[in-house]
């Protein structure tokens, strides 16, 4: 069975946004996809200096 996903809506200014749009179209993907890849990239280098992040 999947695991459920969650929606996760922010705000950033157009400028930021073109420019994620252009990384994410040279890199052949969608700005959600740059995004997700980087928030887990950000949860990785965190969990590796810090210890894992146990939720339970």
């Amino acid at each position: 069975m999947a695991k459920a996903k969650k929606h996760l809506g922010f705000s950033i200014s157009e400028e930021l946004l073109e420019k994620l749009k252009y990384i994410a179209q040279y890199d052949c993907r969608s700005a959600s996809s740059v995004v997700r890849r980087s928030i887990i990239a950000y949860v990785d280098a965190f969990e590796r200096e810090h210890g894992e992040i146990s939720l339970k």
